[in-house]
């Protein structure tokens, strides 16, 4: 018998479409399946609504209603008055009055299910003053086990004297987002992790739940090794041996990984092999990240489409030592049939067996990258292990599924 058809409203941090980096493919997916079998409206901020919602006709066709309000700024001091009101920063980096009153009047027209995708988005659903007054069933997507990260953040600059500030806000910040988190996990009807690594940290958080895990996913049919040739040409030369490394390159796990490649492994690297080169490939890169490019590194900053860059690898690398979830990038690299070395931290979440060699310090990163690369028959037999696992593990037609159940 087929579940009935609910009313469910998405909260999204931002437009599911285009989706063009981690947060904004889950939830394009995840709307594209659910709406195959509900009635699905959704809520979001935008940089700019107008533009942006233009700009969304796929989704748009999608949902019944779509509607997005203005990113609410937020300067240092307003980051910093709500730091000393005690609230954890990530509660508050979308916090926005005219989105609640927008909720308010949607959610009047009685919803069965209303999903809030992210920890920013939470406070909408569970606010401090208490329930809202609703019958709907209340979903929370946590897309990182928040927490944990700033924990490892905390851990991570601890160690040097010169990021001990920075060390000091992520304790203060673990602290109150693993209050928060308690809290949201408790009072929430239906809870999704993205890994069973994040799953069994939320139920450390709220003993005696069961989070449904739902990992993130690949488009197999549009991340297809086949199609590579197809795509533009790519400013990466051919005959060169290429280490490829994609993501948002402001976000901080990414800044650290590609300082740490560029700057402890490559040089091991290069001893022995001068010529391999390094592509940090994602929009935004931060000064820092801008300051590595030079004739052994390109950052590339923005580009339309990843796959050719993918595809022009050698090896992907996934050189990351903090942060948590599971790495959209990865499982890109796995169905364009890539071989990956990554460190355990990068992989976590993620099953790669024959697909990637794990490093976790500069030498052995360095040894795994060399091995691989004076070994083309071991990099084929990864290549062909890549893509098998992401054709039968991590497309997205397998994984979704699993929600069918929550809102039955």
């Amino acid at each position: 018998m087929d579940s009935p058809r609910r009313r469910i409203l998405f909260l999204t941090p931002q437009l599911p479409y285009p989706p063009h980096q981690g947060t904004a493919i889950r939830n394009w997916h995840i709307l594209r399946h659910v709406a195959a079998h509900h009635t699905v409206d959704v809520l979001s901020f935008a940089a700019n609504p107008p533009a942006d919602l233009a700009a969304a006709g796929p989704l748009r066709d999608l949902v019944g209603r779509l509607d997005a309000l203005p990113a609410p700024p937020r300067p240092l001091y307003r980051r910093l008055a709500d730091m000393a009101a005690g609230h954890a920063d990530m509660a508050r980096r979308l916090h926005s009055d005219a989105f609640a009153a927008r909720l308010a009047e949607w959610l009047a027209d009685g919803y069965d299910v209303v999903q809030a995708e992210g920890i920013e988005m939470a406070p909408y659903l569970w606010p401090t003053s208490g329930p809202l007054p609703l019958a709907a069933r209340l979903v929370y997507d946590a897309h990182n086990a928040e927490a944990l990260l700033q924990q490892r953040n905390w851990l991570t600059d601890a160690r040097q004297p010169r990021r001990w500030a920075a060390a000091a806000y992520s304790w203060v910040q673990w602290q109150r987002l693993s209050a928060l988190e308690a809290d949201l996990l408790r009072r929430a009807d239906g809870i999704i992790a993205v890994s069973e690594a994040d799953a069994a940290t939320l139920r450390a958080l709220a003993p005696g739940l069961s989070p449904l895990v739902v990992p993130n996913g690949v488009d197999t049919a549009f991340y297809d090794p086949a199609l590579a040739d197809a795509q533009q040409p790519v400013p990466l030369a051919a005959d060169t041996p290429w280490l490829v490394f994609t993501g948002k390159l402001d976000y901080r796990p990414n800044i650290e990984a590609s300082l740490w490649l560029v700057g402890d492994v490559m040089p091991r690297v290069w001893a022995a092999a001068p010529a391999v080169r390094v592509a940090l490939v994602g929009r935004d890169p931060a000064p820092s990240v801008r300051a590595l490019a030079g004739p052994r590194v390109t950052v590339t900053g923005w580009v339309p489409d990843t796959r050719p860059y993918i595809a022009a690898a050698a090896l992907f690398v996934a050189p990351l030592r903090v942060g948590g979830g599971t790495r959209l990038k990865l499982l890109e690299a796995l169905a364009m049939a890539r071989p990956i070395v990554s460190t355990s931290r990068g992989a976590e979440g993620l099953d790669l067996g024959a697909a990637a060699m794990l490093a976790d310090d500069a030498d052995a990163f360095a040894t795994a990258v060399l091995a691989l690369l004076a070994d083309p028959p071991h990099r084929a037999a990864m290549r062909g292990a890549a893509r098998q696992l992401a054709v039968a593990r991590y497309d997205w037609q397998a994984i979704l599924p699993r929600l069918d159940g929550l809102y039955a």
